[in-house]
């Protein structure tokens, strides 16, 4: 969604590498996952789609020329703020409010705030500012392998050939991505070939 809206709205370059890139990684993502097309929940299939638009959304609001000039740590203060009033008022508003109850709850809640909240937003961030939005989401799809490993560490998972072959197109298409010159670099090379072909014009 990311990379198809990022042409769309702000014409960025869609090179071979990203095509590539996006294919592998939307590849290995179904062999991770594994999924079955038996009994598919629609209600599901649409809460998928509306968090993948809604992340896109965000991503590009990251890529905002008002906020790339705004320190990070600011961003991110401002973001879990926001969002924390709004998650509040909704459960609040729905009366499922519930407090920890116990030291290892709250130990857990902070070390999910801090590590799956505040640190990923600021390593994206971080990320987009310096590749730009597409490769930060393509790159995201690092994530299943860091979730299938400590599953495969904590829980005993099964590590199966298909999560092995999805682990290898998802190296595959971060070192093609890492081929790719970042896009301000590819706009100017777009802008200089326009002019060229204007002057031999």
């Amino acid at each position: 969604m990311v990379v198809a809206a990022n042409r769309i709205f702000f014409k960025d370059p869609l090179t071979k590498n990203k095509l590539i890139s996006l294919f592998l990684s939307m590849i290995s993502i179904y062999l991770l996952v594994g999924f079955k097309f038996e009994n598919i929940n629609i209600i599901g299939v649409i809460l998928a789609l509306a968090s993948g638009f809604t992340h896109s959304i965000s991503i590009f609001s990251m890529n905002n020329s008002t906020l790339k000039n705004l320190n990070n740590l600011v961003s991110v203060f401002y973001i879990s703020i926001f969002a924390g009033i709004a998650i509040f008022t909704a459960t609040a508003a729905t009366g499922n409010i519930a407090l920890p109850i116990n030291p290892y709850t709250v130990t857990s809640l902070i070390g999910i705030a801090l590590i799956s909240n505040i640190a990923s937003i600021l390593l994206l961030m971080m990320a987009i500012k310096i590749i730009g939005p597409s490769p930060s989401a393509i790159l995201g799809t690092f994530e299943p392998i860091v979730s299938i490993i400590m599953g495969i560490i904590l829980f005993k998972e099964a590590f199966t050939f298909s999560v092995f072959l999805g682990t290898v197109l998802i190296l595959a298409s971060v070192v093609i991505l890492s081929k790719e010159k970042p896009e301000e670099e590819l706009q100017i090379e777009i802008l200089k070939e326009g002019n060229e072909k204007v002057i031999e014009q």
